[in-house]
């Protein structure tokens, strides 16, 4: 059976970080004495995912592909923003 990583997750804008970053100061004093396999740090626009010694494995871009254009005439509208 594969081992399960223990992830801890905090959301930078939520707790005012300015870096999605284990080297920023307010996010070392909420790490301390926490104990994680794990670190993925969510800002607006990207989620990265750290290992236990602050190694980056991953980012994710978080991005909206939207598309403008005229409907169609036999197109039916299911909802507006």
């Amino acid at each position: 059976m594969e081992h399960e990583h223990e992830v801890l997750e905090y959301d930078c804008d939520e707790h005012g970080l300015m870096l999605a970053s284990p080297q920023d100061p307010k996010l070392q004093k909420l790490l301390e004495h926490k104990e994680y396999d794990r670190l993925r740090l969510k800002t607006r626009l990207i989620t990265k995912e750290y290992d236990n010694k602050h190694r980056l494995l991953s980012i994710e871009p978080f991005f909206v592909d939207i598309r403008f254009s005229v409907l169609p005439p036999d197109a039916k509208m299911v909802d507006q923003y």
